[in-house]
């Protein structure tokens, strides 16, 4: 293609785009919209537009590129480069509901059964157009997640889970219970929620939805035998950071408290765990949740013995919030159970985002924070529930948990992944119950 050598043509095609898009959400999408989703609908569809018409264009040879690139993405700053915040939202702050906002509420207005195609053409074509990001490797479709090599269990995209050598190390030693929480702290709903949830102002949820006693019933055991991984560690947004990481070093995100988090369930625990560690969030936010979709689905397709899916974040908070407490002497990083429910006060029941394994979501996570509050008080900030489904349909055992904030330092991250990893053998041996 002939190098560009003036940006101006560019900048005014931009421009004119982003007014067509303007105009087309402001008389079509339906007045009972609030202006936070018709915002966040615009920023969609100029991001897609970039990345599907401008930056092609852009995309050229020689010394100006990076330049011409800049340019055009400053356009929309922060708009297309997802910098807009929800500072109000205390469970997914930044824009960790973008997805399901942006995404899934204009999937609504169309049939419903072309939201799985329509997530799946977008993720084809933002790595078809994206300049330079890191993406999952695809590249070698016949790989089976099963094989075996003399060391490692390899996943397709190249991630490994190590065997479990046959003698493990001892595990943590035996704790005791600090508080013993009975049945009768939720006799009373009221009581029950203010104890062991935060509801978002805008979600539905009732005892009907919120029954501790039927959650306490489901048997959430998962066996350690067998060849295959029983745990999937993800990340929606994998380059969430830390108050110290050095930039650029995956290690010092919370894809490396992934990691680590990862270490502990198979050196102490003797879980076998694969940690994906595809990056979605790149080039922006917006639309992570629909770009890991179909990955996270691929990936529990070809390892059927997976039994537990933690999708794990980084929490953002008010700069004056520390989310920190002490563990055996050590500064320890808070953590959330988060949970999906797919309704809202203002919608009711979301019928589009079904997920058949919502009673089994919400047993995993009382049963966990029910055995945090008993083994470690003051370590975990409660159930935060919200409408939307934010990807929790694709197993009956899934957890999304946000580890620490933005003002945590990486050893305070790291630190928490020890508890957090005994509270999930505790209720995945049975040991909570």
């Amino acid at each position: 293609m002939k190098r560009i050598s003036n940006k101006w043509p560019v900048l005014l095609v931009t421009w004119l785009l982003c007014l067509i898009t303007l105009l087309h959400y402001v008389y079509v999408l339906p007045k009972e919209l609030n202006g936070k989703e018709v915002f966040q609908g615009i920023t969609y569809s100029v991001e897609r537009m970039i990345g599907e018409t401008v930056m092609p264009i852009v995309n050229c040879e020689g010394s100006e590129a990076p330049a011409m690139q800049k340019a055009v993405l400053s356009i929309l700053s922060p708009v297309a480069l997802g910098e807009w915040k929800d500072s109000k939202d205390p469970a997914v702050t930044g824009i960790n509901q973008e997805s399901a906002l942006v995404k899934e509420n204009t999937l609504s207005l169309v049939a419903a059964e072309n939201a799985l195609a329509a997530a799946e053409n977008e993720r084809e074509s933002l790595q078809r157009e994206e300049c330079g990001g890191k993406k999952v490797d695809e590249s070698n479709e016949d790989n089976k997640a099963n094989e075996i090599n003399e060391e490692n269990l390899l996943a397709e995209d190249g991630t490994a889970w190590r065997n479990v050598p046959e003698e493990l190390p001892a595990a943590a030693d035996k704790m005791e219970k600090v508080v013993e929480i009975t049945p009768g702290l939720w006799q009373d709903y009221d009581t029950m929620v203010k104890r062991f949830y935060v509801i978002d102002s805008t979600t539905m949820a009732d005892d009907k939805l919120l029954d501790p006693d039927r959650f306490l019933e489901k048997d959430l055991r998962v066996s350690k035998e067998g060849m295959g991984p029983q745990i999937l560690i993800y990340h929606t947004h994998s380059r969430e950071a830390f108050s110290d990481s050095e930039p650029g070093n995956e290690s010092q995100t919370v894809t490396g408290v992934g990691s680590e988090l990862t270490r502990i369930l198979e050196d102490v625990y003797g879980y076998k765990v694969l940690h994906h560690v595809g990056a979605y969030d790149w080039p922006s936010r917006n639309g992570a949740y629909s770009r890991a979709l179909p990955e996270i689905q691929k990936i529990l397709e070809e390892n059927p013995t997976i039994q537990v899916v933690i999708d794990l974040h980084r929490d953002e908070m008010p700069e004056n919030v520390r989310l920190v407490t002490e563990i055996d002497g050590k500064k320890t990083a808070r953590f959330m159970f988060f949970n999906g429910i797919s309704r809202t006060k203002k919608t009711g029941e979301l019928t589009y985002l079904y997920n058949e394994f919502l009673e089994d979501n919400l047993a995993f996570s009382f049963q966990m924070e029910k055995a945090a509050q008993e083994y470690y008080p003051n370590l975990t900030r409660k159930i935060y529930l919200k409408g939307y489904r934010y990807n929790m349909h694709v197993c009956p055992r899934t957890l999304l948990i946000e580890l620490g904030a933005q003002n945590n330092t990486v050893e305070e991250a790291m630190n928490a992944c020890e508890p957090l990893a005994r509270l999930l053998d505790l209720v995945l041996s049975g040991e909570a119950r």
